[in-house]
C-alpha cells in the first residue's frame, strides 16, 4: 500500500516534540503545544505511525519511584563463561545486559537499584559471587540520574522515513527541564504494572493493558480501574518521564561509552554527546566524573559516529571504556516490578539473587555435560 504523504516536514517535527513532552493519549495537549490546530495534529501522528512503523514508549520516572541505577562490567571465570548470559538473566534488577563485542569474555549491564542505602548494599553482589568463582574480576558504580532520549525530529525526513543530517551540523538538544517530584508515595503495584506495559507500548489502550496484566501477571484489573490509577496516581504523582519516540527498526549497534570526564570539560562533554541523534540513555552522578552513554547506531553509520566520538568528546576525557553490544546477545528490561513490596517498599536480597545465578549456571553445565555424555 502506498505511503499517505505527510504534512510538511516542520508540522511534524513539533507535533512529534510535543508527543515526547505529554505522550500519545493526549493529543489535545499536543495540539496546544504546537500550536497546531487538533485535527491536523491527529492527522500528522496517524500517519507516521502508518508510514514509518513509528513506535512510542514511556519512559518510568526513577526518581518518583525511588529507584536509583548501577552500570557494571564482569568478568566471568572460565568455568562459567558459556553459561554467564543465561544466569545473569535470572536477576530481576536489570536494566539491560549484553556480551561485549570488543572482548567476548565480559558482560556488559546495568541494574535498578533502591535510591538509599539499600542500593549500594546491593552492589555485594558482586563480591558475593566473585567470592563463589563465579566472577573473575568486575567494575560497578552507581549512578543517581537516568535521561532517556527520543529521536530528533528535526533530523528526520518526514517524507522518506529515515535521519537525514550531516555530522559537522548536529546543534544543540533543546534543553530539558528537571521533572519535578511528588512528596506523596508510590501507591500499589497496578501503578507499577501500569508504567511497565507503557514502557513497552505507550499506545496501548487501557483495555489492551488489562488483558496483558491478565495474561502476563494474572492480574485482574478492568480498564476503567487502570484509567483511574493512571489519571489520579501515575499523572499527578509524576510517575513517568518524558516518552520516547523510536524510529523504524533497523539493524542497529549497541555501543556503550563509560567515560571519566574532566572536570572543567563536563558542560561541554555534556553538550556534544547529547547532540548525537542515536544517543538513547544517560547515567551520571553529581558525586564523581563517571559518566555513563548508550547509543543505538545504524550499520551504515558506526564509522562516522566513531568519528565524531573520537574527535569532538574523547579529548574531554581523562579516560575511557567501549563496549560493543553483540546482536542477538543482548536485552533490555522494564522496571522491576517483582521486587516491590507495597508495605516495604523495593526488597533487594543479594545472596538470594546470587545463590540462584550459581543455581542456574550450574544446573545449565550439568546439562550440558549430560547431553554430552549422552546421559
Amino acid at each position: 500500500m502506498p505511503r499517505k504523504r505527510l504534512p510538511p516536514g516542520p508540522l511534524a517535527q513539533k507535533v512529534f516534540k510535543a508527543i515526547i513532552e505529554v505522550g500519545p493519549r493526549d493529543l489535545e495537549s499536543v495540539s496546544r503545544i504546537s500550536g497546531i490546530p487538533y485535527y491536523k495534529v491527529v492527522q500528522v501522528f496517524h500517519r507516521a505511525i502508518e508510514n514509518f512503523n513509528i513506535r512510542v514508549l514511556a519512559s518510568a520516572n526513577i526518581h518518583a519511584l525511588g529507584l536509583s541505577t548501577a552500570f557494571f562490567e564482569a568478568q566471568p571465570s572460565k568455568e562459567f563463561r558459556s553459561v554467564a548470559f543465561q544466569a545473569f538473566q535470572t536477576l530481576n534488577s536489570l536494566m539491560g545486559l549484553h556480551v561485549n563485542a570488543v572482548d567476548m569474555r565480559s558482560l556488559v549491564g546495568s541494574l535498578y537499584i533502591p535510591r538509599d542505602e539499600k542500593g549500594y548494599a546491593y552492589l555485594k553482589l558482586f563480591d558475593r559471587l566473585k567470592d563463589e568463582g563465579f566472577l573473575e574480576s568486575y567494575w560497578a558504580e552507581t549512578f543517581s540520574n537516568k535521561l532517556r532520549y527520543s529521536m530528533r525530529p528535526e533530523y528526520f525526513d518526514w517524507n522518506k522515513g529515515v535521519y537525514s543530517f550531516t555530522w559537522e551540523s548536529l546543534s544543540d538538544r533543546d534543553p530539558e527541564d528537571p521533572i519535578m517530584v511528588s512528596s506523596e508515595s508510590l501507591a500499589d503495584k497496578l501503578d507499577l504494572l501500569i508504567i511497565k506495559e507503557l514502557e513497552v507500548n505507550a499506545m496501548l489502550s487501557f483495555k489492551e493493558i488489562s488483558l496483558n496484566l491478565q495474561k502476563r501477571h494474572n492480574v485482574q484489573a478492568s480498564d476503567r480501574l487502570l484509567m483511574y490509577h493512571f489519571k489520579q496516581h501515575v499523572i499527578p504523582r509524576r510517575l513517568l518521564g518524558r516518552y520516547k519516540v523510536f524510529l523504524p527498526p533497523v539493524k542497529t549497534l549497541a555501543i556503550d561509552y563509560v567515560v571519566s570526564v574532566k572536570k572543567e570539560s563536563r558542560d561541554t562533554y555534556v553538550r556534544l554527546i547529547r547532540r548525537i541523534p542515536y544517543l538513547s540513555i544517560e547515567l551520571f552522578d553529581d558525586s564523581h566524573n563517571y559518566h555513563v552513554a548508550m547509543f543505538n547506531v545504524p550499520f551504515g553509520e558506526y564509522m562516522d559516529f566513531v568519528g565524531y566520538y573520537y574527535k569532538n568528546v574523547v579529548p574531554l576525557t581523562e579516560s575511557i571504556r567501549g563496549h560493543i553490544g553483540v546482536p542477538g546477545l543482548r536485552i533490555s528490561y522494564t522496571i522491576p516490578y517483582e521486587l516491590y513490596d507495597e508495605e516495604q517498599g523495593w526488597v533487594y536480597d543479594y545472596k538470594k539473587d546470587a545463590q540462584r545465578i550459581l543455581e542456574v549456571a550450574n544446573k545449565i553445565l550439568s546439562e550440558k555435560k549430560n547431553s554430552a555424555s549422552g546421559g
